[in-house]
C-alpha cells in the first residue's frame, strides 16, 4: 500500500517449472545452528506442484543459571510447510498450504533487580534476596526457569477465479495452538512469583473480495470478511512462599498474612466473532497522479463465557473460590475489589475474601463493538524513481476481556 503495509507471501511452486531446491545454513555464537532449504516440483506438468520447505534453529541460551549450573533463554524450534499449487485453466488457480511449527526451548529468565532500598545495604526484593554483584549482566540465580513450549498448525486455502472484468478472490485460513511456559516471575532462586501459563487457541477466517481488472488506471474491491476465535486459558501463580524477611522486621502480622497467600488457579475462555464489509479504490485520475480511497466497516462481539479465580496452597490443593464466591459483601455489607483484607482493629490477623472452592464461572459476559473506518490517500511521482504522497488512515481494533489476577463487576455508578 501508499507508504503502508507490506504483505509477506510464502512462496509457492510453479506449475509450468521443474525440480529446484534451495538451502542456506549458518553458525554463530552460542554454538547457535540455522537451517532453512525447500524443495519443489510439478506432480502435472502446468496443472499441479508441490513444495516442501523446513526451517530449524538452535543455540545453547545466552544466559547462565549459576545456581544450578546450566543454560537459559535457548533458542529451539523448527517447522515445516507443505504448498499445493493448483492451476486447472487459465481461469482458475487455487493454492493450499499447511504449516506446522514447534518451540521447545529454556525461557530467558528476568533479572532481579530489588525493590526496597535498603541504606547501606542496596535494593533487596521482599524476600530479603539481593543480587550478589558479582554476577554477570547474563547470569543469573535461578530456582524455576522452564521451557516455552508452543505447537502450532495452520491450514490456508486461497483461490482465485478470473472472470471477464474481474476477479474473484477467497482466502480461508483455519489455525490451532498450544502454548505453555514456567516463568521464574521474580528473578530470584526464592519463590516470590512463579507462574506457569497455558492456554490453547483455535480459529478460523473467511475473506471473499472481488477485485476489477478492465482497467490499468482504476481498480475497485469490494469484500466481505468473517472471523471466529477461541481462547482457554490455564493459569497458575504461586505466590510469596518464600519468607518475607524484610516485612517481617516492620510488620509481622501483615507478613505472616501474606505468607499464607499459596498461590491462584486462573481459569478464562474467551470468544470472540467479527464481520466486517470493505471497499477501497485506486485511480490514477492524471498523469503521474494517483488516489487511494478506502471504507471499511467492521462489527465485533466478544464473549467471555468462563472465569474463575481459585486459592490454591503451596502443594496446589484448591483452598478457595474469589470469583465466583468473595465474601466480602456478606462480611463487610459491600464489595472489596481486593484478595484480603490486611490486619485492623475488627480482624487483628487480616483475613482472606475467598469463599468455598468451586469450579464454576462467575457470570457470563458479553460486549459488541462496531466502527466505521477508512483511509484517504494522494501520491505523485515526479520521475520514474520518486513519489511523493500524503495519506491518511483510521484504524480500529475491538476491546476484550482482560482477566488480571482478580476483579469484581462494577456498576458504572461505582465506577
Amino acid at each position: 500500500t501508499t507508504g503502508g503495509a507490506i504483505n509477506l507471501i510464502s512462496k509457492a511452486p510453479e506449475v509450468d517449472g521443474k525440480l529446484s531446491g534451495d538451502f542456506r545454513g549458518s553458525y554463530g555464537n552460542y554454538k547457535a545452528v540455522s537451517i532453512d532449504a525447500a524443495i519443489e516440483a510439478p506432480l502435472i506438468q502446468d496443472v499441479l506442484a508441490a513444495r516442501i520447505a523446513v526451517t530449524y534453529a538452535d543455540d545453547e541460551g545466552y544466559q547462565k543459571d549459576v545456581t544450578n549450573n546450566r543454560r537459559l533463554a535457548e533458542t529451539h524450534y523448527w517447522g515445516v510447510r507443505g504448498t499445493l499449487a493448483f492451476r486447472p485453466s487459465d481461469t482458475f488457480k487455487a493454492t493450499l498450504r499447511y504449516t506446522h511449527g514447534k518451540t521447545d526451548q529454556v525461557a530467558t529468565a528476568p533479572l532481579n533487580k530489588g525493590s526496597l532500598e535498603i541504606p547501606g545495604v542496596g535494593a533487596i526484593d521482599f524476600s530479603g534476596y539481593q543480587r550478589p554483584a558479582t554476577l554477570g549482566f547474563r547470569e543469573r540465580e535461578d530456582n524455576r526457569t522452564g521451557n516455552v513450549e508452543v505447537n502450532f498448525d495452520l491450514v490456508t486455502l486461497s483461490a482465485t477465479l478470473s472472470l471477464p472484468s474481474f476477479d474473484i478472490v477467497s482466502v480461508t485460513s483455519y489455525h490451532s495452538g498450544i502454548y505453555s511456559q514456567q516463568a521464574n516471575t521474580d528473578g530470584s532462586p526464592l519463590q516470590l512469583l512463579e507462574i506457569d501459563w497455558a492456554s490453547k487457541t483455535k480459529a478460523f477466517s473467511q475473506d471473499l473480495r472481488a477485485v476489477t481488472t478492465g482497467s490499468d488506471g482504476f481498480k475497485l474491491i469490494v469484500g466481505g470478511y468473517y472471523g471466529k476465535e477461541k481462547i482457554k486459558t490455564f493459569n497458575i501463580f504461586e505466590i510469596l512462599q518464600s519468607p518475607l524477611v524484610p516485612l517481617r522486621a516492620f510488620a509481622p502480622p501483615f507478613a505472616a498474612l501474606l505468607e499464607q497467600y499459596g498461590g491462584l488457579q486462573q481459569r478464562q475462555e474467551i470468544e470472540r466473532e467479527s464481520m466486517a464489509a470493505y471497499s477501497q479504490v485506486r485511480w490514477d485520475f492524471a498523469d503521474r497522479w494517483g488516489l487511494d480511497v478506502g471504507l471499511r466497516y467492521t462489527r465485533d462481539i466478544d464473549r467471555m463465557p468462563l472465569y474463575n479465580i481459585s486459592r490454591i496452597d503451596p502443594n496446589r490443593t484448591p483452598v478457595g473460590s474469589f470469583v465466583p464466591g468473595n465474601i466480602s459483601p456478606a462480611l463487610l455489607g459491600f464489595p472489596v475489589d481486593n484478595a484480603f483484607l490486611p490486619p485492623s482493629a475488627d480482624f487483628p490477623a487480616g483475613i482472606y475474601l475467598d469463599g468455598p472452592y468451586t469450579t464454576a464461572s462467575a457470570p457470563a459476559q458479553r460486549i459488541r463493538n462496531q466502527r466505521v473506518t477508512g483511509k484517504f490517500g494522494v501520491d505523485f511521482k515526479p520521475t520514474d524513481d520518486v513519489m511523493l504522497y500524503a495519506s491518511y488512515s483510521r484504524g480500529y481494533r475491538s476491546g476484550n476481556f482482560n482477566g488480571g489476577n482478580y476483579y469484581i463487576a462494577k456498576t458504572a455508578a461505582e465506577g
